[in-house]
């Protein structure tokens, strides 16, 4: 019960960022502010993690006949960041 609510706090947080910031990414210093606070709420080691399998489809549930086919079973909607992307900020002093 408590991690089902857990979700829908993250996941109604999600749509709300995504309605108020559309594509401009949101400054690191903002989700590290917000996992501190959602972490004194719910005790996890990184709770605005959601499961992976609510983030990620595969490629056979496009619209797109032609990116349906070629991306067929391959998962989609999973990230990562580089390292050397952070590398790059942090030199840069990007925020």
């Amino acid at each position: 019960m408590r991690e089902q609510f857990r979700r829908g706090v993250i996941s109604t947080h999600l749509w709300l960022v995504r309605k108020l910031h559309g594509e401009v990414p949101v400054r690191l210093s903002y989700w590290l502010s917000l996992r501190s606070f959602v972490s004194t709420i719910f005790r996890k080691p990184d709770p605005l993690l959601l499961s992976s399998s609510l983030l990620q489809v595969f490629g056979k549930s496009l619209a797109i006949p032609a990116l349906q086919q070629l991306l067929w079973d391959d998962v989609l909607g999973g990230w990562a960041l580089r390292t050397c992307w952070l590398s790059i900020g942090y030199h840069f002093n990007v925020s």
